[in-house]
């Protein structure tokens, strides 16, 4: 029996299911011990357990893997901006000599029965969670390409890592894909109508909305073009070419 890092192994026991069953040799003694099993019954099945003891070992010991989901942000909408990969990071709680061997990914589309994401590539038609192996352990990446993507849906990222005493971590983020164009309207001046000085200076300035489709989008940035009859545009100060 070998311990986890750090601790180390002070002794060990057994004991079976069955009655007197009796096992001797096996308290406190280093892992290399044998144990004399005695009383044993002809005819009859046994199961074994061991326990096992570690100097100042408690339940803090045994330490799940730190997993963490770098992209995409925690609650963040996005767009034509998406990335393409899913990326984060893992590390070993549990002490020197161990590491992160394995990082596995599930994405799930929607919420309640939605499908997961079935590979690489591929789309979300397998059941959840559906685990899809990340490349890469403590710094890992899964490609997620927009076309896989539907607008207007929210997706869960879960992350599992397994370090080298199989112990196993998660940890998760959500997101939502929206290539839903904003609404924009020019509230002054009107469409099509003609202005003199007097009503041109009561609505001034230039104006206008935009409308996002989801509530977590905002503009970032608004940008007009102006342009006369002859084709010059306003550059802040004149029209000119």
């Amino acid at each position: 029996w070998t311990a986890p890092n750090p601790d180390v192994l002070t002794g060990y026991s057994l004991s079976s299911n069955n009655s007197p069953g009796g096992v001797t040799g096996c308290s406190a003694t280093p892992s290399a011990s044998p144990c004399t099993v005695t009383g044993l019954a002809p005819g009859t099945s046994y199961t074994w357990t061991l326990a096992t003891a570690y100097d100042s070992w408690d339940s803090t010991s045994v330490t799940t893997p730190s997993v963490a989901v770098s992209y995409p942000a925690n609650n963040t909408t996005y767009g034509a901006n998406w990335g393409g990969t899913l990326t984060g990071t893992a590390s070993t709680m549990a002490g020197p000599g161990t590491s992160i061997t394995s990082v596995m990914v599930s994405v799930q589309q929607g919420s309640g029965a939605s499908g997961c994401l079935a590979g690489i590539g591929s789309g979300f038609t397998a059941s959840c969670p559906n685990w899809v192996p990340a490349s890469g352990t403590t710094n890992w990446a899964l490609p997620l390409a927009a076309a896989t993507l539907t607008s207007g849906d929210n997706y869960t990222v879960i992350s599992m890592a397994t370090d080298s005493t199989g112990n196993v971590g998660s940890s998760a983020s959500t997101f939502t894909f929206d290539t839903t164009a904003p609404i924009v309207s020019v509230s002054f001046p009107a469409n099509g109508f003609d202005y003199n000085a007097s009503a041109w200076a009561g609505g001034a300035p230039i104006a206008g909305t935009i409308t996002e489709t989801a509530s977590t989008i905002s503009a970032s940035s608004i940008n007009l073009t102006i342009t006369s009859p002859t084709g010059q545009t306003w550059n802040g100060s004149a029209f000119s070419t």
